[in-house]
């Protein structure tokens, strides 16, 4: 509402949007969307704008470009802090000294990002288990 009170059109189309997918999942699902859903969501919506900027940047529609950029920095506004790369890896050290030499892939994989609780992207996650492993 303060969005659209000080006339900030921009701000308000974007939050509008991440209103919609919102209620989408909570139509969809039959069901009140919690916190972790509504990151899980709102990390689903950054993506989308990551990829539009990609395929527009490709394209050369800067004007698209800029309205996805400020739309993706509104969302990253919402979103919890991310954990940086020291954190990672101290997690991804301390899951294979747990694991020890069973430590596969896919079980670092599930118990990092169960411990980063969506504070981790989980393309920087799978990087640095693979580093550590390979």
């Amino acid at each position: 509402m303060e969005a659209v009170k000080a006339r900030d059109k921009k701000r308000a189309d974007a939050l509008r949007s991440l209103e919609v997918a919102l209620k989408q999942v909570e139509i969809d699902s039959r069901a009140e969307v919690t916190d972790e859903i509504a990151v899980k969501i709102l990390r689903g919506e950054l993506k989308k704008r990551e990829e539009s900027i990609a395929m527009f940047t490709k394209a050369n529609r800067q004007d698209l470009i800029d309205k996805e950029s400020y739309e993706a920095e509104t969302i990253k506004n919402y979103l919890p802090a991310q954990m940086d790369t020291s954190q990672i890896v101290q997690l991804v050290d301390e899951t294979l000294a747990s694991l020890g030499d069973q430590a596969n892939f896919g079980d670092v994989m599930k118990q990092v990002m169960a411990k980063t609780k969506g504070q981790a992207d989980g393309k920087l996650v799978s990087d640095v288990v693979r580093e550590k492993l390979g």
